[in-house]
This record gives structure tokens, sequence and C-alpha cells, in this order.
């Protein structure tokens, strides 16, 4: 990570992946403040996450979905020796 992002050059591997939660200590000792040093983060990865998901749930209970779903469980899920079970769905 170091060797392509130079601006994380002084921030340990085990927190590079999100500088962004180096607490004010961290920030100091590292003399990197995020914001300046590197972006913040442009979404929110807990609420987009929760968002998606439920936005993926909510399509779950809609008829043309859930008449698709054998082809759909075949093609993505299925292992070939039970694609043929998944016919009775």
């Amino acid at each position: 990570m170091h060797q392509w992002v130079p601006e994380l050059q002084k921030i340990p591997g085990n927190l590079v992946h999100e500088p962004w939660k180096l607490s004010a200590l961290e920030q100091s000792y590292y003399q990197f403040v995020p914001g300046t040093d590197y972006p913040l983060p442009i979404v929110n990865l807990t609420i987009a996450a929760k968002e998606a998901a439920n936005r993926l749930y909510a399509f779950k209970s809609k008829p043309e979905v859930r008449k698709e779903l054998p082809s759909l469980l075949q093609k993505h899920v299925l292992q070939p020796e039970l694609r043929m079970q998944s016919e009775d769905l």
C-alpha cells in the first residue's frame, strides 16, 4: 500500500486502510491529518452498506423477482449437481 499511496507512508500497515479513523494521539504521533494529508471518505461505508442491503431485501418480496428466483439460483448460486433440484422451487 505504501508503495502506491505515498501520502500514507507514515501510517503503519494495520492502520493504513482507514487512516481517517486515527485517534488524535495517533495523528500527532504520525504527523498525519485526515482531510489534509489524505482525503476523507466520500461515502460512509456503514450507511451505504445498510442502504444497499435494504434495497436488495425490498426486491425479495416483488412478484417478478420471486418468479425469477429458480433461474437466478441456478445461474448464480447452485452447484451443478443441485441445479436439477432447483426446478422444483
